[in-house]
């Protein structure tokens, strides 16, 4: 269980949102492949009143090039499920926000 646990905690990681910090609700992709939540991109879109630069890499990015990134989002969808499954079986909270839906 521990290892399952751990291998999980570690799946979270790679599916956060590098803005939030939460895992991606609604992932959007940029022009320069980093994914991000959509909402936290459109903030940075009002933020900066239209054009703004990747947070991971700098490079710009507006909100044409933001392309829905649905093979992320069902994957989310499914490994929420997982961790959901995971929690009822063990009665452990591994600590992911299951506000997604």
């Amino acid at each position: 269980v521990g290892e399952v646990y751990e291998l999980l905690l570690a799946l979270k990681k790679t599916l956060e949102c590098p803005i939030c910090l939460e895992v991606m609700k609604e992932p959007v992709s940029t022009n320069c492949a980093h994914i991000f939540c959509r909402f936290c991109m459109l903030k940075l879109f009002k933020q900066n009143k239209g054009v703004t630069h990747c947070p991971l890499c700098n490079g710009k990015v507006t909100k044409r090039n933001l392309r829905d990134s649905n093979c992320l989002k069902e994957a989310i969808r499914r490994f929420l499920d997982i961790i959901h499954a995971f929690e009822c079986d063990t009665g452990l909270e591994c600590r992911v926000s299951l506000n997604f839906r």
